[in-house]
């Protein structure tokens, strides 16, 4: 057990050789220190499952998950995928000032609009806060001096510790937590729980009463299944396989993934125009026009597809391996998540 003081102390004998051993292993990530200047001070934190695994190291503002493996990099409150800070790489804006005041704070996509976590009391949920018995994600509970345990928000259970050096900020606490959300699936299991209660009917968006039902499309020289697809109506998923991370909703208005987090993945469809919701980039945007999609700016020629008598294709191309077979009735920004390569994560 996580609180028996044998665990701890076989715990804080793996955390120093842990430490040790990162610190060797992973390079540093900050600027040689100037010699006549005092050294900067930072926090650093080892992410358990158990007393031997790591899931992750944070150290000057990076998140490894291996040596020289980056998962996310914070830049003040902004966290980023990867090693990238570019616009396009941001994931969340860290709002939160106190992970253990009592007032609910909240952390955005990268929009700065739509909230993604609320955090408060040592306790992180998903999403606005409505219903914590539904939203719960995990808890934070002090061991001692350095050592923090995590527990699940669906079960109680107990998911690992993390072991600080120094004085993690706010944002830094939250990208640690948020790995232990990554590994466990804390996101999904949550959403699965909310569908089982509340079957999503669709968002009211626009269109939804005229959404079309019945619909597939598979490769036209490929009998792989695993390229085939269906539309319900209401969820484009593969029609072989389970393949849970490849299921989106539609509402006639937002596509949006079936399970885990939408950060990074949520599409919103204007009757035209199909673009990421997360991203204003015009590089990202696609548009039908006249049975033809192609980018909405600077487009290439060579990525645009047609879609004439139930075939979607390269517009300038003959290659029919690449061509798709729609049957029944598909929607228009659905064959393009299809086409493009979207849809399947």
């Amino acid at each position: 057990m996580f609180g028996t003081r044998k665990f701890r102390q076989s715990l804080r004998q793996a955390a120093a050789f842990s430490f040790l051993l990162l610190l060797w292993l992973l390079p540093c990530s900050a600027q040689p220190a100037d010699p006549g200047s005092a050294p900067a001070q930072t926090a650093s934190a080892l992410l358990f499952v158990d007393s031997t695994t790591i899931i992750g190291q944070f150290r000057d503002g990076t998140l490894y998950t291996g040596p020289e493996q980056v998962a996310f990099n914070l830049m003040g409150n902004t966290l980023f995928e990867g090693n990238s800070t570019a616009r396009e790489a941001m994931v969340y804006l860290v709002g939160i000032l106190d992970p253990f005041g009592k007032k609910d704070q909240y952390v955005y996509f990268s929009d700065g609009e739509e909230i993604a976590f609320t955090m408060g009391r040592g306790v992180l949920y998903f999403g606005e806060l409505s219903d914590p018995d539904l939203e719960t994600l995990l808890r934070v509970i002090p061991l001692e001096q350095g050592f923090w345990e995590i527990r699940g928000g669906l079960d109680d259970r107990s998911l690992g510790v993390l072991a600080v050096e120094g004085e993690l900020r706010a944002a830094e606490w939250f990208t640690c937590l948020h790995q232990y959300v990554l590994h466990y699936n804390l996101d999904r299991q949550v959403n699965a729980r909310i569908a089982a209660l509340y079957p999503r009917e669709g968002s009211g968006g626009a269109g939804t009463s005229d959404l079309p039902v019945g619909g597939r499309m598979r490769l036209y020289m490929d009998g792989n299944p695993y390229y085939e697809w269906e539309f319900d109506g209401k969820i484009l998923k593969p029609v072989w396989g389970i393949r849970s991370d490849d299921e989106w909703s539609f509402d006639g208005q937002y596509i949006r993934p079936v399970f885990g987090m939408v950060s990074r993945q949520e599409w919103i469809w204007d009757g035209r125009m199909l673009k990421p919701y997360w991203s204003p980039e015009p590089a990202n945007q696609w548009i039908w026009d006249n049975g033809i999609l192609r980018r909405f700016w600077n487009n290439n020629p060579d990525e645009e597809w047609r879609l004439a008598d139930g075939l979607v294709g390269p517009h300038w191309s003959q290659d029919p391996t690449r061509n798709w077979v729609v049957e029944g009735n598909f929607p228009l920004p659905l064959i393009a998540m299809v086409v493009l390569g979207i849809a399947d994560r």
